[in-house]
């Protein structure tokens, strides 16, 4: 018989994968309803990739297979519960970044996918950007390969001050940059924010223009081409709070509005890059893609976001 708790809606067979599922959605619960959309897309997508579903619809036929739980009485299967799902499109609008907002509709996305599965436990990048863990926190939760890189030390205390912090960041150099950039992932994207809000406090506007525009193609090619984040411009809205909260121009930065337009447009540009390369198998696609974002943005010598502190 299933382990029942007093939260049905993270239910699991063994007391181990109910603990992660408690995990994965008390981390899920934290985060605002805007970085929950584009939490949602990404990790919906990943799963679907990681377990070799090419679109929402192929996962869809394999959950047709599956027997489905009633929320009222998880021991027993609720037949009518694929039909409910289908007419409402919910998977589709799941993979569109709608987010998991009722306890009902978590124990079934719970029943069919495993909260755990879909979410897994770590949200050190999402946290950062919802405001809910400082920058040395962040920079501790890092994943170890890519502290490794950016971090003369790769062992440090979790209560880092931030003088420790940016004084045990490594120095800039191109290679690290591109090496960031070519692992296209999250975690890399962290890592960029990180490098640039350190160099930033540490060496001023010169030093962190740099890491700025390796952080912006990142930022475009995850969110606007792999994952096609729907609120790419409120996701955008928070990357900036999180360098104007951080950074010691303040002053200079808030005057500097977000320019949405310009966003719209590189948006685009990756839009018709992304249909140019549709009928490449899927790593020639990403591999173009990224470098024709970097070759773009190379071109625009003043562009007014990664290049803000130019005179």
């Amino acid at each position: 018989m299933m382990n029942i708790s007093r939260e049905p809606y993270i239910y699991a067979e063994n007391k181990y994968a109910l603990v992660r599922n408690k995990l994965a959605f008390k981390g899920y619960s934290q985060l605002n309803s805007g970085l929950k959309k584009a939490f949602t897309q990404v990790k919906f997508r990943d799963y679907l990739d990681w377990h070799g579903f090419n679109t929402v619809a192929d996962f869809i036929k394999q959950l047709r297979s599956q027997d489905r739980r009633d929320y009222i009485n998880p021991n027993k299967f609720n037949k009518e519960r694929f039909e409910i799902e289908e007419r409402s499109r919910y998977w589709y609008n799941l993979s569109k970044g709608q987010p998991i907002t009722s306890l009902t509709t978590t124990f079934y996305v719970n029943d069919a996918v495993g909260l755990y599965n879909l979410f897994g436990c770590s949200f050190s990048f999402w946290k950062t950007l919802n405001s809910s863990i400082n920058i040395s926190f962040s920079a501790y939760l890092l994943a170890t390969e890519l502290q490794k890189q950016i971090f003369i030390k790769h062992k440090f205390s979790r209560h880092q001050s931030p003088e420790q912090f940016t004084n045990n960041t490594k120095r800039l150099y191109e290679a690290q940059l591109e090496k960031l950039y070519s692992d296209k992932s999250i975690n890399s994207l962290h890592a960029l924010t990180l490098l640039f809000i350190s160099h930033h406090f540490r060496s001023g506007q010169k030093q962190s223009k740099k890491v700025e525009k390796y952080l912006y193609a990142q930022f475009l090619f995850l969110m606007g081409y792999k994952y096609k984040i729907k609120n790419i411009g409120e996701l955008f809205v928070h990357f900036n709070l999180l360098l104007v909260c951080n950074s010691i121009y303040k002053e200079e930065i808030e005057s500097r509005l977000i320019n949405f337009d310009q966003l719209e447009v590189d948006h685009a540009i990756v839009g018709a890059l992304t249909k140019s390369v549709k009928s490449l198998p899927k790593k020639e696609q990403e591999k173009i893609v990224s470098q024709k974002i970097m070759t773009y943005l190379n071109e625009q010598i003043h562009h007014p976001l990664f290049h803000a502190y130019s005179n």
